[in-house]
């Protein structure tokens, strides 16, 4: 889901009744962002022509790349968390406890674990926006909040029946 509109809206649409899974928004996204990413790289690749590598360039690219080394214990714990994370999201179209919210949550906790100590608070926290977790938490008990108040409805009809644009418009007659 990724963005707080893109949850909101899954929100919303589960409150009137249209449950949208992980794999389902997978199914109709990965085709657009295929796509774009395609589009982008043949435009980039146009847009900035690469100059060729000289051999002491290529030199430096090639002992970088062997500097790296394989993986190391934390990173392949870290990986196999996101494989987990993925997988459990794709598995919440059928268990619905595993959604999307619920996975992130488990798979940051679990990040933190001892013996896994893939993160450590001191890593984490002067990366982590909390304003955003914040967001990310409250967006939908807002438009939970908006839906079952009927402010939702309300809003709605103010804007687009009349209410704000009628003014606006009237606003703009009455000045010319």
């Amino acid at each position: 889901a990724g963005t707080p509109g893109n949850i909101i809206i899954m929100d919303l649409l589960a409150q009137l009744g249209t449950e949208v899974t992980f794999a389902q928004w997978t199914i109709i996204a990965a085709p657009f962002g295929i796509i774009a990413l395609a589009v982008v790289g043949v435009w980039l690749g146009i847009a900035f022509k690469a100059a060729p590598l000289t051999e002491e360039q290529m030199g430096v690219v090639s002992s970088n790349f062997k500097s790296v080394g394989s993986l190391t214990a934390k990173e392949k714990k870290a990986v196999c968390i996101i494989v987990l994370m993925i997988a459990a999201w794709f598995a919440g179209t059928w268990i619905s406890i595993l959604n999307t919210g619920t996975v992130a949550i488990l798979g940051l906790a679990l990040m933190f674990f001892p013996g896994i100590d893939v993160l450590s608070w001191e890593e984490f926290k002067p990366e982590a926006n909390i304003n955003i977790v914040l967001m990310m938490g409250t967006a939908p008990a807002v438009s939970s909040a908006l839906t079952a108040t009927g402010a939702l409805a309300y809003i709605i009809t103010a804007v687009f029946s009349g209410g704000v644009f009628s003014a606006m418009n009237g606003l703009l007659l009455r000045s010319e």
